[in-house]
């Protein structure tokens, strides 16, 4: 990480350290933002600098911890995320003494975030738009099933909302109709302990009380260690 110190000032202080690892992670010399006042926020990118330039306002006329991640220039034009926070060094009556800086580069974590963010807004517009639900069942340690995802597509299918199946998990059971669940549990469907591919129909009851026939496939996803993560 960079560490850097600043001297104290409600309005901006003025930087009277910065560390050698400000050249590796930036590419400049450390004393280059020593020697200009300002010098450091032209190089915040331009669609975040309004947000860190008052946020480090708010910290120094506070008193309070700086804490914000945003894009810095780097020398040789790219940009470069940060997380960048600065506390105050007070002295034993209180007064701050001095704002004590630690800079760490992001980028890479934050590019994961983000593509992650995509990945699971395409899986999920994906999942939404096919004409069928989706859904994930985990096993507890005590053996208990619990639903973890359920799509939209389940209240135009039986009425329910999605919520209702995460809050109770004994409902999908409760609107199964009776003889088919009696069937189901005949030949052990349920046994959570069967990893093989389950496939199966029977009805569900509609919210507004009509029979469903549905039909109900679930694969065991596994770990790299070969024992169940979820259905």
């Amino acid at each position: 990480a960079v560490t850097y110190t600043e001297s104290h000032d409600p309005e901006g202080g003025r930087l009277t350290f910065v560390s050698p690892q400000f050249q590796a992670l930036l590419g400049y010399s450390p004393e280059l933002p020593l020697a200009e006042r300002g010098w450091w926020w032209g190089q915040v990118h331009p669609e975040e600098r309004d947000r860190v330039q008052l946020a480090n306002r708010t910290a120094f006329s506070r008193g309070t911890e700086f804490d914000q991640t945003y894009r810095m220039r780097k020398a040789d034009g790219g940009w470069a995320w940060v997380r960048d926070k600065v506390r105050p060094v007070r002295d034993d009556d209180d007064r701050i003494l001095y704002w004590q800086g630690f800079l760490v580069g992001v980028t890479e974590r934050v590019e994961t975030e983000e593509r992650l963010r995509e990945a699971e807004s395409r899986f999920r517009t994906m999942v939404e738009r096919i004409p069928a639900v989706t859904y994930t069942d985990h096993v507890g340690e005590d053996g208990v099933t619990v639903m973890g995802f359920v799509s939209p597509q389940i209240e135009d299918i039986l009425g329910h909302a999605p919520e209702r199946f995460l809050e109770r998990a004994e409902l999908w059971f409760e609107i199964m109709h009776p003889d088919d669940l009696a069937r189901l549990r005949a030949i052990d469907a349920f046994n959570n302990a069967d990893l093989e591919p389950f496939e199966q129909e029977y009805r569900m009851q509609h919210a507004d009380g009509h029979w469903v026939w549905v039909h109900d496939t679930s694969t065991a996803v596994l770990r790299e260690d070969g024992t169940l993560d979820y259905f």
